[in-house]
């Protein structure tokens, strides 16, 4: 698939956002953001689609409960900054959303299905804002420590009991949020190395294996 040039932010607010895919497709040229709300759009419509929209920066999907998964086309879209799913059954994300090396937003809220989290995303490493919350989730993956530029973690409202010991890695995390999981268990060691949090929103948590001194110079105020 060719490449395209990206769009700055303020080129990008004068875009037209398209919320359906038939019109969508007829100005594939100018068809940068995409919002769907509903469930109007299939599996089978958005593998379609997503081939012939390679310019789109944002992808926006309400309100769909039908959808099972995110097609593997997906990938295809290397301009692919912003995506969010809301409300939908999806119950993970395709592997090959590592090729969206531009993604630096995702978010994945309210999908009661979503129990997987892809070892794939480790390799999204532009990701600044990743947001898991409102899903079945159980467990995050080690590869989370491989997203090294992420600044904002929210992981509300799933059904974790402890965060990996890779967490450490993320040198620049600025916001993380575990509230309303399970009782959550995390490494005091990893979490004191978060150098750079300034915001912890959190439920009832158990540091683990680590000196409680160094978890509360690590605990923003």
């Amino acid at each position: 698939m060719s490449e395209y040039t990206l769009l700055s932010d303020e080129a990008l607010e004068e875009k037209q956002v398209y919320t359906d895919l038939t019109t969508a497709l007829e100005n594939a040229a100018d068809c940068y953001q995409l919002e769907l709300t509903g469930d109007g759009a299939s599996l089978t419509d958005l593998a379609e689609a997503f081939p012939q929209l390679p310019r789109l920066q944002v992808i926006v999907i309400r309100e769909h409960p039908n959808l099972k998964f995110i097609p593997k086309t997906l990938g295809l879209l290397r301009n692919l900054q912003y995506l969010e799913i809301r409300e939908s059954g999806i119950e993970s994300l395709p592997a090959n959303i590592q090729d969206c090396q531009h993604l630096t937003d995702l978010v994945v809220s309210d999908c009661p299905n979503f129990n997987i989290f892809p070892a794939a995303l480790g390799n999204c490493t532009a990701l600044v804002y990743l947001e898991i919350s409102g899903t079945a989730l159980p467990t995050v993956e080690d590869a989370i420590g491989q997203l090294n530029q992420l600044e904002d973690l929210n992981l509300n409202n799933n059904r974790l009991h402890t965060l990996p010991e890779t967490i450490q890695n993320l040198t620049v995390l600025q916001t993380l949020r575990t509230y309303g999981n399970f009782a959550m268990r995390i490494p005091g060691l990893a979490f004191s190395r978060l150098r750079a949090l300034k915001t912890f929103d959190h439920g009832v948590v158990q540091f683990e294996g680590s000196n409680l001194d160094d978890v509360k110079t690590a605990m923003p105020n």
